[in-house]
């Protein structure tokens, strides 16, 4: 039988179903139900049950996991625990799981579910919930709040505990599949039963584990999630906070230094806008301590303006001192949110603010910035792509 249509009492679920999964990134951890599941899935690729090891935060959880390690290395430790158990561990330990572990939640059992939502669902209607569940539950859950916590991690953990660096797996990104499934099954999709189980209540629970033969090692999640507009934004502390304080740092959607959040806007030094090299960094210092503000702050004296009349985007060529050395600054609005400000370094042999846009663009080099004449000018307005930002 297809579902061809979605009944009103049924489209009025998808934001309670969005909601659901949001929420599930940040509900205290079942403890019981994450070590059946996580159980349940090794045996499903023939593995013996593991030891679990819970740790506070991805992050501690991977300093206990490369502990452990230490102590597994040391036979003297183990001089006092059975032979048995230690020939297991010493012998299994570092033939990790995790690729088997995608590879089971991605071929047999997410293919599948898939595949079986797929044929009961007319075409239609599998785009109409695309676009009104998935992609808002994705835009959030894999695209925000894995992708940041993705890079943070793999930065850490390659410099800091090389040793476990590939071994980790971060699925938080599935939860966009298990609301996916959850509310296909409400609107009466028939899945096999098992795969179904198996696969919403392990990406309910385990949303970082570092998988290895015998030992599985299983963060909590986060305590506390901060959205804004659908990315990840606090102002009074982090966005994204574990029990031991480990975390994000986000101001919308942008991955911040921490001091940028707790300082007061009226105690940042306007400098350091300048000095980021960051263009996303630096667009949130801008906005926190205000363009204005800065600018006069800065004791900035504007040299030059520009309108470009295809976009009808303003810039500004601001002068200042820095030290004892003179700057000249292109400043200019974000292309598409309002308000939002970048003020980016140009050569100080830019005198127009056309000149310095052009150079921005790479339309232009340093030499060639001393010598432009009427006609160059006018060819080179004529020439002047649309920005993006």
């Amino acid at each position: 039988m297809t579902i061809t249509k979605l009944t009103k009492e049924q489209e009025a679920q998808i934001p309670k179903y969005i909601n659901k999964w949001l929420n599930k990134a940040k509900e205290p951890m079942n403890h019981e139900k994450a070590i059946e599941y996580t159980r349940k899935l090794y045996k499903s690729m023939g593995q013996e049950e593991p030891l679990i090891i819970f740790g506070f935060s991805p992050y501690n959880t991977a300093l206990l996991c490369s502990l452990f390690f230490m102590l597994v290395k040391d036979k003297k430790f183990f001089s006092q625990l059975d032979s048995q158990l230690y020939s297991q561990l010493d012998s299994q330990l570092y033939s990790q799981l995790d690729s088997q572990l995608d590879s089971q939640l991605r071929s047999q059992l997410d293919s599948q579910l898939y595949s079986q939502l797929r044929s009961q669902l007319d075409s239609q209607l599998r785009s109409q919930l695309h676009s009104q569940l998935y992609s808002q539950l994705r835009s959030q859950l894999d695209s925000q709040l894995d992708s940041q916590l993705r890079s943070q991690l793999r930065s850490q953990l390659d410099s800091q505990l090389k040793d476990i660096n590939q071994n980790w797996y971060l699925g938080l990104w599935w939860l966009v599949w298990c609301g996916w499934y959850d509310y296909g099954k409400m609107i009466g999709v028939d899945f096999d039963k098992e795969k179904y189980d198996l696969f919403i209540n392990f990406n309910s629970e385990v949303n970082f584990i570092i998988p290895y033969k015998g030992v599985a090692f299983i963060s909590e999640k986060p305590l506390e999630i901060y959205w804004k507009n659908q990315r990840l934004h606090n102002e009074n502390g982090m966005a994204v906070r574990y029990s031991d304080n480990y975390g994000l740092w986000m101001l919308n959607g942008i991955r911040v230094p921490d001091w940028l959040v707790t300082t007061p806007a009226e105690k940042i030094d306007p400098k350091k806008a300048l000095e980021e090299k960051n263009a996303d960094v630096q667009r949130e210092i801008i906005r926190k301590i205000g363009a204005e503000r800065m600018l006069k702050q800065l004791n900035a004296k504007e040299e030059d303006s520009y309108i470009d009349n295809k976009t009808g985007y303003l810039y500004k060529l601001y002068q200042m001192k820095i030290g004892n050395i003179d700057r000249r600054y292109l400043h200019f609005e974000h292309a598409s949110i309002k308000g939002v400000f970048y003020t980016k370094p140009v050569p100080p042999e830019c005198k127009k603010a056309v000149h310095a846009f052009a150079w921005t663009r790479k339309l232009l080099e340093r030499d060639n910035l001393k010598n432009i004449d009427t006609a160059t000018e006018a060819e080179l307005i004529a020439n002047l792509p649309e920005r993006g930002s």
